[in-house]
């Protein structure tokens, strides 16, 4: 996968497989030109467990998400400050 993708002009900053989501997921959507199809057409290609949530700087109400054997937990609410004791 990284291989066809540093082909098609992705260039690679770390070794991680998260990279390599992202980059195919990036190269689906502009093929598909739909968040939620880009998801798709590149899970399909995942192999083993992982959990992503994704978003678009165009439409940051929306966010993707999938997973395959590893836990996905999202929260919405109002941003809250913890405080410690002093």
């Amino acid at each position: 996968m990284r291989k066809r993708l540093q082909v098609e002009g992705f260039e690679f900053i770390s070794d991680t497989d998260s990279e390599v989501i992202a980059h195919l997921i990036a190269f689906n959507r502009k093929h598909t030109g739909d968040l939620v199809a880009a998801v798709c057409a590149s899970i399909a290609e995942l192999h083993g467990a992982y959990a992503i949530a994704v978003m678009e700087e165009a439409r940051p109400e929306r966010i993707v998400v999938a997973r395959n054997g590893a836990p996905l937990l999202l929260g919405i609410g109002d941003l809250c400050t913890a405080i410690l004791p002093g």
